[in-house]
């Protein structure tokens, strides 16, 4: 390895009023040996939709410089867009490309789902809970839980709310969702009582691959 990976520093969730923020304050340093030229892989930025993950990258002393990556996987190969161009590219072993997809892989903390909904003008995303997703159950028999909020982009507020839980049987998932509610008079939104095939579902099917692959 050409690169070193110097430091990193971990951000975390803050959840409010009905309304969510991530609060951070990161970046990860990687230092070229062989040029002697520093970037920072700013953690903070980085964020997934639907399959596209970017993250923006700053380079010199004084990071005066910033670019924004791009990574794509398909059919098991990772493509990016570096600064170099703005076509898809294949990222090679033992490339700087390599070395910041390997920082931004163990750093996602924001990934969305956009369908391209709108809400009174306002286009509309759901925000997928990494943090909070549980696994347990058996190697034979697997429970993934996961939450996704609905939210309007860059505005505070949640437009609804899901908590999916997730099981397989026989090689086939299944699903349940609901919707947490307070106040004894009000009724919990739900998928229902019984499991449901997660191929007809296409919120929680997405959230289901996510959260196989993180």
């Amino acid at each position: 390895m050409k690169k070193k990976i110097l430091a990193a520093i971990f951000s975390g969730l803050v959840l409010w009023g009905g309304s969510y923020g991530i609060s951070s304050a990161q970046e990860a340093l990687i230092h070229d040996q062989q040029y002697g030229a520093p970037y920072w892989i700013m953690t903070e930025t980085i964020s997934q939709t639907n399959n596209v993950i970017t993250a923006d990258v700053g380079y010199g002393q004084n990071k005066s410089r910033k670019h924004t990556y791009k990574f794509m996987q398909k059919d098991n190969v990772w493509y990016c867009v570096n600064p170099s161009g703005n076509q898809w590219v294949t990222v090679e072993p033992n490339s700087p490309d390599n070395d910041i997809l390997y920082v931004v892989l163990q750093n996602i903390n924001n990934v969305y789902l956009d369908y391209g909904e709108t809400y009174m003008k306002n286009p509309i995303h759901w925000w997928v809970d990494l943090q909070n997703m549980e696994k347990t159950g058996t190697k034979d028999k697997p429970v993934i839980k996961i939450s996704a909020y609905k939210v309007r982009k860059n505005i505070d507020g949640v437009l609804d709310f899901k908590i999916y839980t997730f099981i397989n049987e026989n090689n086939n998932w299944l699903y349940k969702w609901y919707t947490p509610t307070s106040g004894k008079s009000q009724n919990e939104a739900s998928s229902g009582d019984e499991w449901q095939d997660v191929s007809n579902d296409r919120l929680g099917k997405d959230l289901l691959h996510i959260a196989l692959t993180h």
